[in-house]
């Protein structure tokens, strides 16, 4: 009985507890709260008869943990030497429900095994873990940024940031530590010992003006706008320690008496939204007693020692020295318009052209002519500079006497505009009466044919009178021409056939006389019985080129081949005689006569005209044809089979 009462038991556990019959036997004791869910589960924490994966298994729960260990943080990764603790070291089960499985004891836990080691104020003992760690939650939640606590504390309203440690540290709230330098505005000067508040207002930090005139416009006597750069002329050692140097700081050095004048006199407006002009009228304007006629550089002549010390000297600084009636003349006088740099024109007519009776034909250089000491004074003037130098009687002629008129260019150089009533010619000739007549003397000339042009006055030439050849003007530079035609056209018998080359054949004697000609020098050399001949034997007109220089030409009714040898006739006769021919057939050709064909006659093989550059066919067909019994069967080479003494004779040649 007491046997089976204990088997009921056991299979009343089982049915409870769900586990194994030999793991309920071994179990040490009941589970913390913690883990109560899991009793009863053994596999959830406990790997059958392998204690090596134990920590493995606690790792699978607590993911939080493992990841410390494997990134070496928070208490459990920051465990130096003690890696291979296993977690029951410290966390043991089985103890009961009420046992306390973290076995953390505050009093003696070290903070700085964590990555919040508490140092300064936080070490203090008024601060409890609850300061930090709130309760119901585990500790590694604890927040490690200042402003998670701190928040109450941020006077700044967050405007720097939550980055409180970049100028607070532990040891204090209120022993804040800030490094101004790294900023973009580092204190110096009189800026280090001033409170913060006194510019940054309201602990407005971020939004703060770094303008000089945001905290200093009440200093600023010059009454600039609130984009003025102060720091141009003043310094943080102090306001009134102004540093600005004007003439490194400027492109306007002072000298002089600008050294000893006040700032505002030449910097009337804001200098940072308007340029100072540096030219001297921009101040100057009321000393200027030349009205602005002298241009805006009063630097030229003036100096900054003194207005009225004046150094500039017209021959030493110009290109035009004053000499003559212009030392005494006013400046006004030439410089009656306002210049930017004073530069006028230099040239005489700029100021004299009411006295200029030329017109302005003469140009602006009046000083060829004339002088400074007065404008009728010593006037000198070279007419040999001119186009038309003065020669013979014209040196001595009075200027008006060509020059009508002050207008000197109006005067023409042709010797016809003066002496056109002494012109024999009546302008046939044209107006370059130069060319045979003298300046000495209209009457006196000595023309040169011969020397001064290119052709010579010889034989019946030589007693021509001039207008016989020229008979109308020459443009000035244009020369008569000299062929023969342009005068002996109408003597052209041959209707320009020899072109305008007439000396060729003709001479200056007699028209007629043809004497130069020589034949030889043409397409045609004469020879044999043509050079006896007559030339209308073979020129029938006066068109000389118009003859053609083959023979058949002349001599075709001579032909007795009927033109069937073509007509370059000069292959077989010669000039000496149309009957004296010589043609060796053997040596001149390429078919040698032989046997019957060395007594045939020419007319015999040649009876059709041949081509220029053309043969006569040399083969036994062309002519033996209707001889051929074999009807062209063997072609038409005859001389394989048949010998030239005789068609009928014939034999078989070896193949070989």
């Amino acid at each position: 009985m007491i046997s089976a009462l204990v088997v009921l038991i056991l299979i009343a556990l089982f049915q409870l507890y769900r586990v194994n019959l030999i793991e309920l036997f071994v179990m040490p004791g009941p589970l913390t709260r913690a883990h109560a869910a899991y009793e009863g589960q053994c596999p959830k924490c406990h790997s059958a008869f392998d204690k090596n994966k134990q920590d493995l298994i606690c790792l699978d729960c607590h993911k939080d943990v493992a990841s410390d260990i494997t990134l070496h943080q928070g208490l459990h990764g920051r465990r130096a030497g003690e890696e291979d603790k296993a977690c029951k070291a410290c966390h043991t089960e089985h103890k009961g429900r009420a046992y306390d499985i973290v076995r953390l004891d505050k009093e003696t836990f070290k903070h700085d095994r964590t990555d919040f080691a508490l140092h300064g104020a936080h070490a203090l003992s008024s601060v409890t873990c609850r300061s930090c760690h709130q309760p119901g939650r585990p500790y590694r939640a604890a927040p490690e940024d200042c402003y998670s606590c701190h928040a109450k504390n941020d006077h700044h309203h967050e405007e720097l940031g939550k980055d409180c440690a970049r100028c607070h540290n532990d040891t204090g709230w209120k022993n804040a530590l800030f490094v101004h330098a790294k900023t973009n505005f580092p204190l110096n000067g009189k800026h280090v010992n001033v409170a913060c508040n006194i510019c940054h207002v309201n602990e407005k930090y971020t939004k703060t003006a770094v303008a000089c005139v945001a905290c200093h416009l009440i200093n600023d006597v010059h009454n600039s706008p609130r984009d003025a750069r102060c720091e141009q002329c003043h310094s943080t050692r102090g306001w009134k320690n102004i540093s600005f140097d004007h003439d490194k700081g400027t492109k306007f050095a002072l000298t002089g008496k600008h050294l000893q004048t006040a700032c505002a006199a030449c910097h009337a407006a804001n200098v940072f939204t308007t340029t100072t002009p540096t030219n001297c009228l921009a101040c100057h304007k009321l000393d200027d007693t030349h009205k602005a006629k002298n241009g805006t550089k009063c630097e030229q002549c003036h100096t900054t020692s003194g207005w009225k010390k004046v150094t500039f000297d017209h021959d030493r600084d110009t290109h035009f020295l004053l000499s003559g009636k212009h030392r005494a003349a006013d400046c006004e006088a030439c410089h009656r318009i306002a210049s930017a740099d004073m530069k006028i024109d230099k040239a005489c007519l700029s100021c004299h052209q009411a006295q200029d009776v030329h017109k302005g034909q003469e140009g602006k250089d009046c000083q060829s002519c004339h002088n400074d000491a007065g404008w009728k004074v010593n006037v000198k003037f070279d007419h040999d500079r001119t186009r038309f130098q003065l020669k013979g009687p014209h040196i001595v002629l009075a200027c008006n006497t060509c020059h009508l008129s002050a207008a000197f260019k109006d005067a023409k150089r042709a010797c016809s505009s003066c002496h056109e009533k002494d012109d024999t010619h009546k302008g046939a000739l044209g107006e370059d009466c130069a060319q045979c007549h003298t300046a000495d003397s209209w009457k006196q000339w000595d023309f040169k044919h011969n020397i001064m042009t290119k052709f010579l006055l010889t034989e019946a030439h030589e007693t021509l009178k001039c207008r016989a050849c020229h008979n109308a003007p020459l443009e000035h530079g244009t020369r008569l021409p000299t062929d023969c035609a342009s005068c002996h056209q109408k003597d052209d018998v041959h209707k320009s056939a020899s072109a305008r080359d007439c000396q060729r054949c003709h001479n200056a004697g007699k028209w007629q006389d043809v004497s130069k000609f020589d034949h030889d020098l043409t397409h045609f050399p004469l020879i044999g019985q043509h050079a006896v001949l007559a030339c209308t034997e073979c020129h029938h007109s006066a068109a000389y080129q118009d003859t053609q220089p083959d023979c058949g030409s002349c001599h075709a009714r001579q032909d007795t081949h009927k033109s069937a040898l073509g007509t370059d006739c000069g292959q077989c006769h010669n000039p000496n005689g149309w009957k004296l021919w010589q043609f060796d057939h053997d040596r001149q050709t390429k078919y040698k006569l032989e046997g019957p064909h060395a007594g045939i006659k020419c007319a015999a093989c040649h009876n059709k005209p041949l081509a220029k550059g053309r043969h006569t066919s040399s083969d036994c067909f062309a002519c033996h044809e209707n001889d051929d019994v074999h009807k062209g069967q063997f072609g038409e080479n005859c001389g394989l089979c048949h010998a030239v003494d005789t068609f009928k004779k014939y034999f078989i040649r070896d193949s070989k």
